[in-house]
């Protein structure tokens, strides 16, 4: 907080819009700690699944060929390069724009820059993504094609735990590695 004739002060942490995109950067540019990651996971898991299932319950042509298209992508980019992260955050933005929510879109502008920490972590350094989180995207994209909304809040919820327990074990991995330097 700055103050004309007391200078800038750091507010306390819980004053801090963590959703303001320098404050974002910030944390994210610094190694994020396993908590911080995974309180981005609980918003993702409270948003994306809900997103998801409206998507199959709204089913609108267009955007489920921009999600079809972010999938393809990903398939193209599975084995790493620099691709790879762009599409799988096409692929949830799309998930997101399908809603036909302002608001939900507006989030997701917010948290772009978090959800792209979060693949990067995700995938070990964004060298190749899982296979078996490929097809967990391929049963999302499913399910909202068929307009299964239920199949596609659990498709999303199931992808967010794994990806989770991906991240948790990167950061785990990379701490051990800068330990032992």
């Amino acid at each position: 907080a700055a103050r004309p004739k007391t200078g800038t002060r750091v507010r306390p942490r819980e004053e801090w819009n963590l959703f303001d995109p320098d404050v974002l950067a910030w944390h994210l540019q610094s190694e994020p700690s396993a908590a911080f990651i995974g309180d981005l996971f609980v918003l993702r898991q409270m948003v994306e699944p809900a997103a998801a299932a409206l998507a199959a319950q709204f089913n609108a042509k267009p955007t489920i060929d921009r999600i079809a298209a972010a999938f393809e992508r990903m398939e193209q980019f599975r084995d790493g390069g620099n691709g790879l992260i762009d599409a799988d955050l096409d692929f949830h933005m799309s998930i997101l724009g399908a809603t036909e929510n302002p608001f939900l879109t507006a989030l997701g502008s917010l948290i772009h820059a978090s959800l792209q920490c979060t693949f990067r972590y995700s995938w070990e350094g964004a060298a190749r993504i899982h296979d078996s989180r490929l097809r967990q995207h391929g049963d999302i994209l499913d399910a909202i094609r068929a307009g299964a909304p239920d199949a596609a809040r659990e498709a999303m919820r199931a992808l967010l735990a794994d990806s989770l327990e991906d991240v948790k074990a990167f950061i785990a991995r990379d701490a051990a590695r800068r330990s032992v330097r």
